[in-house]
């Protein structure tokens, strides 16, 4: 039986929000688009009237900028709600995975299905296609292994 006592800090919330955002293939797909605007503009700008400057520029300048800018204010939110830093406890064994904060009590069964990501300072616990619990390692000691190798036990996918 694991029992886990996670503590979210503002960093853990940053490194989730910016692993999700600026790290994801979506990110990278952005940030290569932004830099090929660049390139195109460097290389036929004597080719290309104003507009397609301007676009180019533009272009650039959402995924270059833009995007980042607005990805670290969303981070700079979320890492100041209140509510995200109410301690979680998890009590995990080879029956279910049981969840709480303050009066929320939740149960999940190995056999509903869960995923881990394996990210360089958390592990995502993902619970559905889209909800995760963040699980800093720096909080899971010598319980990340175990809990890495009771879910692929389970069956459960584990990504790095």
């Amino acid at each position: 039986k694991i029992r886990l006592k996670i503590t979210m800090t503002e960093q853990n919330i940053k490194d989730y929000v910016y692993g999700q955002t600026l790290k994801s293939l979506r990110g990278i797909a952005f940030f290569a688009l932004g830099v090929l605007a660049i390139v195109i503009l460097v290389l036929t700008w004597n080719d290309q009237g104003t507009l397609a400057k301007v676009c180019l520029i533009g272009i650039a300048a959402i995924y270059l900028v833009v995007q980042p800018v607005m990805t670290i204010l969303k981070a700079n939110t979320l890492s100041k709600r209140p509510e995200l830093f109410v301690p979680i406890e998890y009590e995990i064994d080879e029956e279910e995975v049981a969840v709480t904060q303050g009066e929320e009590h939740i149960v999940y069964r190995w056999e509903d299905g869960f995923r881990f990501v394996v990210k360089k300072n958390l592990l995502l616990m993902y619970v559905s296609r889209i909800n995760a619990y963040i699980l800093p390692k720096d909080q899971l000691g010598e319980d990340y292994t175990r809990l890495l190798t009771m879910a692929k036990n389970h069956g459960c996918p584990v990504r790095a």
